[in-house]
């Protein structure tokens, strides 16, 4: 696609400085089409993607922690360091940067693991 307007009209997207589009992004009204390719330039729709998926790990991880809290007094489920680490694992290939995944995204797999395993441990 290439630019309509602008100090780079008839520039393709690719050629156009990623700051510039950043800023058009924040500060002109952009047409769905044209907001969408400079979105897939910039890899904000992959961000955003990651963004939902890591949000919906965390509502599980919330769910299963609360649900663990509720069930403390009765019988144990029976997660352990194995189950755990099958779990980190398979996030990790979605999630790592080497495989398209983020640091930021990562980050958030790691952070649920070690609160896992910090349940699981103590209880």
């Amino acid at each position: 696609m290439k630019m309509p307007f602008g100090r780079y009209r008839g520039a393709t997207l690719s050629s156009v400085p990623e700051s510039y589009l950043c800023w058009l992004l924040d500060n002109a009204d952009l047409s769905p089409t044209l907001e969408r390719a400079v979105s897939e330039r910039l890899g904000i729709e992959d961000l955003k993607r990651e963004r939902r998926q890591l949000e919906a790990e965390c509502q599980a991880l919330a769910y299963e922690r609360a649900r663990l809290a509720a069930g403390k007094a009765n019988v144990r489920p029976k997660i352990d360091d194995d189950l755990i680490n099958k779990w980190y694992r398979d996030l990790a290939k979605r999630f790592h940067p080497d495989h398209g995944g983020s640091h930021e995204a990562m980050k958030g797999v790691n952070a649920a693991r070690d609160l896992l395993l910090k349940i699981v441990h103590e209880g």
